[in-house]
C-alpha cells in the first residue's frame, strides 16, 4: 500500500511558539505509511515494524542543539579525564604498563591526546565526526580489555555511555554550532 501525504491545517502550526516556524514547512504537509497517523500537529505515531513510537515534533527543531550539548558534555568529560592523566604521568604510565599496554609512557601518550586534543575538538566542535571515532575506539578497546569481566553494572556502565555518544556524534556531526559548519569541513 503505497504512502499517503497528510496536509495539517494551518491553524494547528500557527499556534506553534515562533522557534518553531522554521519547521512549519515539515509540520504542514507529513508523508505517513499505513501504519502511521498524526495526532494533533505536535505528536507523530507509528507502529511501523516491532516498536510503536510516539515523537513530538516540536522537539524535533531543536534536535541540532541537543547533539551541540552531547557533544560539549562529551569534550568536557574527556578534556577532565586527559589533564588528570597528564597531572599523574609516571603513575598512569606505570598502570597502563600493568594493565598489559607496553609501552606504558606511549600508550598514555596516544590515550591522553585522544581525550585533551580530542574533548578539545569535541567541544569546539571541530573534526567531530573523525574524534568521536577516535573516541569510540578507544572506550571500545577499554570496554573489551579491562572492563568486560567487571559486568555492566560498576564496571563499564560509563564506558559504554561514553561509547553510545561517541557513536551518535561520528554518525550526525556536531550538531548546531560547531566549528565544521562554520568552515564547511565535512569528513564523510
Amino acid at each position: 500500500m503505497a504512502a499517503s501525504v497528510l496536509p495539517l491545517p494551518g491553524s494547528l502550526t500557527d499556534d506553534l511558539p515562533a522557534a518553531c516556524h522554521i519547521a512549519r514547512e515539515s509540520l504542514g504537509r507529513i508523508t505517513l505509511s499505513p501504519d502511521e497517523k498524526v495526532i494533533g500537529a505536535l505528536f507523530y505515531f507509528s507502529n511501523v515494524g516491532y516498536t510503536n513510537t510516539i515523537m513530538i515534533q516540536l522537539f524535533f527543531v531543536f534536535s541540532g542543539v541537543a547533539i551541540a550539548v552531547l557533544r560539549i558534555i562529551l569534550g568536557s568529560i574527556l578534556l577532565a579525564h586527559g589533564v588528570q592523566k597528564i597531572r599523574g604521568w609516571n603513575g598512569a604510565a606505570q598502570s597502563f604498563e600493568k594493565m598489559g599496554f607496553k609501552p606504558g609512557t606511549f600508550w598514555l601518550g596516544v590515550a591522553t591526546a585522544v581525550e585533551v586534543v580530542g574533548g578539545t575538538f569535541l567541544i569546539l566542535g571541530l573534526l567531530t565526526q573523525a574524534v568521536a571515532l577516535l573516541v569510540a575506539l578507544q572506550f571500545a578497546i577499554i570496554i573489551l580489555k579491562l572492563k568486560w569481566r567487571q559486568g555492566l553494572v560498576d564496571g563499564y556502565e560509563f564506558d559504554l555511555l561514553i561509547l553510545g555518544a561517541a557513536l551518535v556524534l561520528a554518525t550526525v556531526g556536531g550538531g548546531t554550532y560547531d566549528l565544521d559548519s562554520f568552515l564547511g569541513i565535512l569528513v564523510y
